[in-house]
């Protein structure tokens, strides 16, 4: 009886990333609504970005930027409630296992074209970009996904 949510900060293909502002305020959101704790998960490249998000919430939000190895991250994506990311592998992992995702796609690749193959998934684009995608806008697909 698993209850986090994870979120995977970090991605290679993007050009721009949703700003770490953003995923401070959607985790301040999921804090005070379900009392989750939240898996950061990214590479070593996304590790100060993970301070930055961290730092508001020590006791619900768990820092795994560079530390964990494949098997490790499909087993965190696996046993949560839900995952949210960017485009990126991690949306990939989360749509085999047929997860409850949310996946924050840029507007510079063609719609439909690296979407996951899972009908637990809410894509998000902007034709404007990633960053004008809105973290409450965000917040309420979670809810939805988890049907609160």
């Amino acid at each position: 009886n698993f209850k986090y949510i994870s979120i995977s900060i970090g991605g290679f293909s993007q050009p721009i990333l949703w700003k770490k502002q953003y995923w401070t305020i959607l985790t301040n959101l999921l804090i005070k609504k379900f009392s989750y704790k939240i898996i950061i998960l990214g590479t070593k490249e996304d590790i100060e970005k993970s301070n930055y998000i961290t730092k508001q919430n020590k006791k619900y939000l768990i820092p795994l930027c560079g530390k964990t190895n494949l098997n490790q991250l499909m087993n965190i994506i696996k046993f949560s409630k839900l995952h949210i990311t960017n485009d990126n592998g991690s949306m990939h992992i989360a749509s085999l296992f047929l997860k409850k995702t949310i996946c924050l796609f840029n507007n510079h690749d063609p719609v439909g074209k690296w979407q996951p193959a899972n009908k637990n998934s809410i894509t998000i684009r902007s034709k404007r970009g990633v960053n004008t995608i809105h973290p409450y806008y965000v917040f309420a697909k979670v809810n939805k996904l988890l049907k609160i």
